[in-house]
């Protein structure tokens, strides 16, 4: 037999005595977070408690849709009373790609549930719905064992979905990281047997240079190199690679958000192992940019990559790049586990990036990059050192590293997500486990980026 349910959102608290004698009985009230299953005429109806109105906004509403894909998980078909969401201040149109994103990231994978919207092919509620997809994806290949999603797994992966996708995908193999001068990524990879790689991935818009590149941390498991974690502090460094995840994932969503922006990717990946060609506390490489690193730490890989794959993106002259990276412990203690935290050479992207931010519900707080802190970066016999050797201010002397390797003139961003891109326990719309953190970010944001004006 067929399984059907209409959600139907109700804003409380309703205290009129309206309700009928199983809504008295349940307790249900029409508040954020209460749901009651009942029936319409013999059609199962799920009552989704919104709050008051003028409180539900986008974040709140996405929550509502979420839980009620919980509760709904055994249902074939489902669909919202669109209707009732009238008051809301909220386009039609946001108001479905939002509930749509909630239904799908309303549990740890997508199930047989089949939700139903306004539009069921095409428009907002095919975007939310493949934006949750995307979602799902990243916290997926995050949650996988490290030795199945290894660098050469990971790039595969990359190949097959990016081709699904109409995405242009290109995988440099260690011998072209080392004619090309990759001097970092290789460093850091260097003491595990699978090779290191960089994945390319592009979007091709409607002219010839991007207008936003992206590059995501790709370590798919850091043991800390010679410089090795304790026990307890390798345990999950499986997701160091959750920046690759969101920055791949959210590609795929441009040809649906947004078709006219070319946007191309780049995305390191590595192992940081201890094995016998591992870099050495003390090493030091030259990096694609030309510049010299010394490598006094090896668990200061992120930064090292990371760089590497910042210089080669900017040589095309894009209008901005964004990085996402899982990149220090600092940024947990400052942030908690929850908000990214973002570092800018450019305000005006600084705020396109917190907007974004706002409005996907993925929180970040922008951080300094105090000009005296550059000290830290400085080594005695070569152009900067991976480590700054004081514990004060990691995540800000980690930021001011990356920017070194960004020309002037290139507006640049940087999100810290070592905190809300694992979640220890669930919470909201977030399972236990890999968050997918940034995807929604990052759709949002080429929802709203304009296409460059041709030179």
């Amino acid at each position: 037999m067929s399984i059907e349910c209409l959600c139907r959102p109700v804003f409380g608290p309703q205290r009129d005595g309206g309700q009928d004698a199983l809504w008295a009985v349940s307790g249900f009230l029409g508040c954020a977070g209460q749901t009651l299953l009942t029936a319409d005429n013999g059609v199962p109806v799920l009552l989704v408690g919104l709050g008051p109105a003028h409180e539900v906004d986008a974040a709140s509403l996405r929550e509502a849709a979420a839980l009620a894909s919980q509760v709904l998980k055994h249902v074939e078909s489902a669909t919202w009373d669109f209707e009732a969401l009238s008051a809301l201040a909220l386009s039609s149109g946001k108001i479905a790609q939002i509930i749509a994103e909630g239904a799908i990231l309303g549990s740890s994978e997508a199930g047989d549930t089949r939700w139903l919207g306004p539009d069921h092919q095409t428009g907002p509620w095919s975007l939310g719905l493949a934006i949750g997809h995307a979602t799902l994806r990243a916290r997926q290949l995050v949650n996988s064992p490290a030795n199945v999603l290894t660098p050469a797994g990971f790039a595969r992966y990359c190949e097959r979905t990016g081709k699904e996708h109409g995405l242009t995908v290109r995988v440099r193999n260690q011998n072209e990281l080392v004619s090309l001068g990759f001097g970092g990524i290789l460093a850091i990879g260097g003491g595990s047997k699978e090779p290191s790689l960089l994945v390319e991935v592009t979007h091709e818009g409607i002219h010839a240079k991007p207008d936003l590149s992206l590059v995501g941390k790709g370590v798919t498991f850091d043991s800390g190199g010679l410089s090795l974690k304790s026990a307890d502090d390798m345990i999950g460094m499986k997701h160091d690679m959750a920046g690759a995840a969101a920055v791949f994932e959210a590609m795929t969503l441009l040809p649906l958000l947004a078709p006219k922006l070319h946007v191309k990717a780049y995305i390191p990946l590595v192992e940081n192992l201890p094995g016998p060609g591992a870099a050495r506390p003390g090493d030091v490489v030259t990096m694609r940019s030309g510049h010299t690193v010394e490598i006094l730490n090896t668990d200061f890989e992120g930064r090292v990559i990371v760089a590497d794959a910042l210089a080669y993106a900017a040589e095309e002259g894009p209008a901005a790049i964004i990085d996402l990276a899982t990149l220090t412990n600092a940024a947990v203690r400052a942030l908690g586990e929850r908000t990214a935290g973002l570092m800018s050479n450019d305000k005006h992207l600084e705020e396109l990036v917190r907007q974004a931010a706002e409005s996907s519900n993925e929180p970040v707080w922008a951080l300094p990059m105090p000009g005296y802190l550059s000290e830290q970066l400085k080594s005695d016999i070569a152009d900067y050192k991976n480590f700054p050797g004081t514990a004060n201010a990691r995540a800000l002397t980690a930021a001011m590293f990356l920017r070194a390797f960004v020309p002037d003139g290139i507006p640049w961003a940087h999100l810290d997500i070592a905190g809300p891109a694992w979640a220890a326990e669930p919470y909201g719309l977030t399972s236990k486990g890999g968050t997918g953190f940034g995807v929604r970010l990052l759709a949002d944001l080429f929802q709203s980026t304009t296409p460059r004006t041709p030179e």
